[in-house]
């Protein structure tokens, strides 16, 4: 809930199984489909770094190590073995 920036409480959302014109009243009152309330569907501003903040947290848990500002030259995936990362040189 933290990731969450920008809120909409939600809308009525109508869908309709056949046409019907002029129509007066609910989809559901004259038989032609049905309505819901969608809450929090559009829930759409995040925060990034907030994401970002929690996977590396879960991802350290679980032993993982976290290199920031390094260049990743390649990824090399094994069935068998697993996955190997191509850190390039480092200079120390």
């Amino acid at each position: 809930d933290d990731v969450v920036k920008t809120e909409f409480p939600g809308c009525r959302a109508g869908f309709k199984n056949k046409e019907v014109s002029p129509l007066q009243g609910s989809y559901f009152e004259n038989g032609v489909g049905y309505e819901c309330f969608t809450p929090d569907v559009l829930n759409l501003g995040i925060s990034p770094a907030v994401l970002i903040e929690n996977v590396s947290k879960r991802f350290k848990s679980l032993g993982g190590t976290v290199v920031e500002g390094s260049p990743l030259r390649g990824v090399a995936i094994s069935e068998s073995i697993g996955a190997a990362i191509d850190m390039g040189e480092t200079e120390e």
